[in-house]
């Protein structure tokens, strides 16, 4: 943004996992100077209406306490496995090492996945929030519509009303545990592979203790050899 020469916001990519965690690390963390940015074009005649109403509808989803939450979710979960992927993309990457970063990571997200993580989260996002002087709450949504059963033996759904644990169960929840299963996918078969391939490490280690024991034995020698 021009008005903040330091802060760059970053395009949201389909494919590149590293372009997705930096759009959203700069959002994350600059949440306060990108809304002074919007206000700025906003309060500024030079721009047009249409810029204008952007501008404001942007600020207000910014000050969205659910829009923060959302926010600082997606960042816990691209961050860890942001790490993982940049290992795996490496030439020289070791199966075995991949199979322990990548349980770590599994681990690292069952741990998220808990009432105290959400707890943590719900302290970070209003960190954020009382940065920009908004609210620190769930807004409580319009009461759903109960939905219409056709047949007799479906059960009613019973719809959470309450806003903040709304958010847990359909969004915080489920986000994490669709990650869990995604990346319990991605270490089965990285487990496969490192059975089907793991001889290739061990010979590679056997030689190079061959080679190792050669380079002593020709070491020994040589010394010997200078006593003489």
């Amino acid at each position: 943004m021009n008005q903040i020469p330091a802060l760059t916001l970053k395009p949201l990519s389909n494919t590149r996992w590293k372009s997705r965690i930096d759009a959203l690390k700069a959002l994350r963390f600059n949440m306060e100077k990108i809304y002074d940015a919007l206000y700025l074009i906003f309060s500024n005649n030079k721009y047009d209406s249409d810029t204008s109403k952007i501008a404001s509808s942007l600020m207000s989803k910014l000050k969205s306490f659910k829009f923060i939450c959302s926010v600082v979710t997606w960042y816990n979960i691209l961050a860890k496995i942001n790490i993982v992927s940049k290992s795996l993309q490496k030439s020289d990457v070791i199966l075995s090492e991949a199979v322990k970063m990548l349980d770590q990571v599994r681990k690292d997200l069952a741990t998220n996945r808990t009432d105290t993580a959400f707890e943590q989260l719900l302290l970070d996002s209003t960190s954020i929030a009382e940065e920009l002087e908004c609210e620190t709450e769930f807004s409580q949504n319009a009461r759903p519509c109960p939905r219409k059963r056709h047949f007799n033996y479906e059960t009613a759904d019973e719809p959470i009303l309450d806003p903040k644990q709304n958010f847990e169960v359909n969004f915080y929840y489920y986000l994490f545990g669709t990650a869990i299963v995604k990346v319990n996918d991605r270490f089965e078969l990285l487990i496969e592979h490192n059975n089907n391939f793991s001889f290739l490490e061990n010979i590679e280690n056997w030689r190079k203790s061959e080679a190792g024991q050669k380079n002593t034995m020709s070491q020994l020698a040589t010394e010997i050899n200078l006593w003489k």
